[in-house]
């Protein structure tokens, strides 16, 4: 027998259609509880957003069928060597990092 998954999880480049959405999910209190209301990420997704200046992070918006549920922050953190990353880097190789946030706790 086989099984055909039509669900559909899609990764979209983070723009200005998706900044009230964004920060909604800042707001929320699940993700205030495990990100703390620290204004820097938003403020760095913002001005990403905003002024196309990116800090560290590229940001992505996950899709399950089409509804939006979660903010990814990938980066290449050999890009800029952030210091509080240094300690887990290896010595060698190509250090890239994945963070996200689940906004949309209900899909």
């Amino acid at each position: 027998m086989t099984t055909t998954n039509t669900n559909n999880i899609t990764f979209t480049k983070a723009d200005m259609r998706h900044l009230e959405l964004v920060k909604e999910w800042f707001n929320s209190p699940h993700v205030q509880e495990f990100w703390g209301t620290s204004d820097y990420t938003w403020n760095n997704f913002t001005n990403n957003i905003l002024n196309g200046k990116k800090e560290l992070f590229d940001y992505w918006i996950a899709s399950y069928n089409n509804e939006p549920f979660s903010l990814i922050m990938t980066s290449d953190a050999s890009e800029d060597n952030p210091v509080y990353l240094m300690p887990f880097l290896e010595s060698d190789g190509q250090p890239l990092t994945l963070d996200y946030l689940i906004g949309n706790k209900n899909i």
